[in-house]
């Protein structure tokens, strides 16, 4: 007897598949190739096969075949499909071609005939990485949930509104921008914000806009608001203005009679934001002018205090510490001060009374003091971490004033520190250890240290040399592959681009562009790779074309393709090495990413000028000097895979030293170029002020005498011209 068995598959009708699960921030939840992007999931409701081809989506009603699910589509009894809302076709999976708005926006379901609507789903304010979804699944109502792709959803548990208050306001904004509102969420949970009312109104029944469905705000989250009098009507845009006279402003529960929140302020200054310091206290002062922080942490900025070295991956005879210092020439009282690792839960370690910073002094603080008690902390090394220094009182209380500064994945034994630039400070693993005590042979010897001033930035051994970010040619004819990123070896020795314990685990780019580095890969002593935006391996033709039109050496590889794009108005990107996986606990088998170096190029100054579309690259003009310093950069004729034809003069100051009353300041310096000495009273703010202007003849070390300033000046040269 034969048997035929065949699988019948129907056509999909009102009902059956619905619009299940919508993800509309996705920022680091649900990967899809090199991306994360939005996505809308629909669900088979019924126990067979559904064709969905010719079904369509949109995010306008009046476009409702936006996107048209192609030929040969089907989702299989009770099963899911996910639409990846982006343009990367090149990506697995299906791409609608358009994105979704983070805080407003709709997705429709229609027909194959192109006007019947089969589902829809409009919704407000999203939070980041989390998605919204019908629970119980395909079947109930909408709520937000956990991502589940391709599986049945799961309610995220939500927190009370009364953890809700006005946080921070603008009410005289710089011209052609809007006033606006910040509402933080206190609870660690999110909380809807559905029908809850933001007004002006000081007394009486509001009459204001609710805010819309399937609104949300994370936990320990901002959501900023537009008092735009609903010039756009987007659930993040509220139907007032803000006086900058002042006013009563109040968020009321739905009923719009339970307040949940109430401040009143007074005239406000120009581009001046006020509200509360910290996030939800009752401290309410107003903030720097043009230091507003919408959607951020509430801070006033610490100057006179920096967290200057930290110490995260430690064995034996070292542990975690973490080094402030004074950059002021007066003592420094942070006693009742606090250090955490967390913005979010900033009252961790409470720094004895009593502890005062000399001027210019430093105080280290080590583990077995910190990582003790309720609240105890340490620092993670293979995710990397924040340190946050707030001020306090006797009280307990937090008075408003914080700095803080973040890390990626450290290496055993390295520290990370402050190191001062042209343009400001980056916080960069350093040469050596500087807390005082840093080649101890016990624990307790470590523990003696009492901070010094930091090592020079750790550099290579692999660095990024030059950077062709704005090619001659316009992007629609071509231009885009001759984008390219040179890393070079100026070391003796050759370095391999792999852990190689783990081979499979080699070096990468990541942030402005992204590309791993092929296995095996190693750059001999002094040698160069071209990293390109085209893949050389499936267009010799292409790769042809380049080694000839810039006479890149036979023996430099060139490889790509890395995703993305060298932004032409300038952007971070990062070169970072693999450390051994992690073993047994909570991130087992992670494989940490170790900073080597970021570029953070720019177009324009104090950057060098002429690249930007004209067939010039950024070259740096020393393979030794720290790479993130726009003094360390030229301009000139692109030459991937080899040092330029005329190497860039290189600027470094050799020496400076105090007598008689006058700084002297020795520097190397290039023939006819022009230079500015400038200094500052502090090291972290303020303005730098020229002295004096030098002009060479020709290259080679400049000596300076200038007056002293005062009793504390941080000095720097830069080159002004050519």
């Amino acid at each position: 007897m034969n048997v035929l068995a065949a699988l019948v598959v129907t056509t999909a009708a009102q009902g059956q598949i619905v619009i299940n699960e919508v993800m509309a921030d996705n920022r680091g939840a649900v990967e899809n190739g090199p991306d994360f992007p939005d996505y809308i999931e629909l669900h088979n409701m019924f126990a067979s096969p559904m064709v969905v081809s010719g079904m369509s989506v949109t995010d306008d009603p009046f476009l409702p075949q936006k996107y048209v699910i192609p030929a040969g589509i089907s989702i299989p009894a009770q099963g899911y499909l996910i639409l990846w809302c982006d343009v990367n076709f090149a990506s697995p999976g299906l791409h609608t071609g358009f994105g979704l708005g983070a805080n407003t926006d709709r997705v429709q379901l229609y027909a194959s005939d192109g006007f019947s609507r089969l589902d829809d789903i409009p919704f407000g304010i999203s939070v980041p990485d989390l998605s919204i979804g019908r629970v119980p699944n395909g079947i109930g109502s909408w709520t937000l949930t956990q991502p589940t792709p391709l599986a049945s959803n799961a309610a995220q548990p939500l927190g009370s509104i009364t953890q809700l208050r006005l946080n921070e306001w603008m009410a005289s904004p710089p011209a052609g921008t809007e006033d606006w509102i910040e509402v933080y969420n206190a609870d660690i949970l999110p909380v809807a914000l559905d029908g809850l009312v933001i007004t002006d109104t000081a007394a009486g029944l509001p009459a204001n806009r609710a805010i819309p469905a399937f609104s949300f705000v994370g936990g320990r989250n901002y959501v900023q608001f537009f008092a735009s009098d609903l010039e756009e009507p987007d659930a993040d845009h509220l139907d007032i203005r803000l006086g900058a006279g002042g006013e009563t402003l109040t968020i009321y529960a739905a009923n719009r009679t339970t307040i949940l929140d109430r401040v009143t302020f007074g005239a406000q200054t120009a581009n001046t934001s006020q509200g509360r310091a910290p996030d939800g206290s009752d401290n309410i002062v107003f903030f720097p002018t043009g230091a507003a922080t919408p959607e951020a942490p509430n801070q006033i900025l610490i100057t006179d205090v920096i967290i200057s070295e930290v110490l995260a991956h430690t064995d034996p005879p070292l542990e975690d510490a973490i080094e402030l210092q004074n950059v002021t020439d007066s003592s420094v009282d942070i006693s009742h001060w606090w250090l955490s690792d967390s913005a979010g839960n900033t009252k961790k370690f409470r720094i004895p009374a009593g502890t005062v910073l000399a001027p210019f002094g430093f105080k280290v603080f080590y583990q077995n003091q910190f990582d003790t008690g309720m609240n105890a902390f340490s620092l993670n090394s293979a995710e990397g971490d924040e340190i946050v220094l707030s001020s306090g009182n006797a009280s307990g209380q937090l008075t408003g004033a914080q700095t803080i500064v973040a890390f990626g994945a450290t290496r055993n034994g390295v520290s990370f520190g402050r190191y001062q630039t042209s343009v400001g400070s980056d916080f960069v693993a350093l040469n050596s250890r500087t807390f005082g005590m840093d080649n101890p042979v016990t624990l307790n010897q470590f523990r003696s240290g009492t901070g010094l001033s930091n090592a020079s930035p750790r550099i290579g051994p692999i660095v990024i040399t030059e950077i062709y970010f704005a090619p001659l040619l316009a992007p629609e004819t071509g231009g885009e592959d001759d984008e390219f990123v040179e890393l070079h070896n100026p070391t003796g020795a050759p370095v391999k681009l792999y852990d190689e314990d783990f081979p499979t685990n080699s070096w990468r780019l990541r942030d402005g562009i992204t590309f791993n580095l092929p296995l095996n890969l190693t750059i001999p002593a002094g040698g160069f790779i071209v990293v390109v935006s085209f893949d050389p391996a499936l267009d010799p033709a292409k790769l042809a074309s380049f080694r000839t039109r810039f006479n890149v050496p036979e023996a430099v590889p060139v490889i790509g393709p890395y995703t993305g794009r060298l932004s032409n108005s300038g952007e971070t990107f990062r070169l970072q090495v693999p450390d051994h996986p992690e073993g047994p606990g909570p991130s087992q088998g992670l494989v940490p990413y170790e900073l080597i170096e970021a570029i953070r190029y720019a177009p324009a100054t104090p950057w060098p000028t002429g690249a930007d579309g004209t067939g010039l690259s950024l070259h740096r003009t020393s393979a030794t000097a720290y790479g993130n310093e726009p003094l360390n950069w030229s301009t000139a004729a692109p030459t991937p895979g080899r040092f330029a034809a005329t190497p860039p003069p290189e600027l470094r100051v050799t020496s400076i030293a105090v007598s008689g009353g006058n700084v002297h300041v020795k520097f190397t310096a290039g023939a006819s170029s022009s230079y500015a000495l400038q200094s500052r009273p502090q090291l972290v703010s303020g303005s730098w002020t020229s002295i004096t202007n030098v002009t060479t003849v020709s290259a080679g070390e400049v000596s300076v005498s200038v007056p002293t300033a005062g009793p504390a000046q941080f000095y720097q040269v830069i080159r002004t011209a050519p």
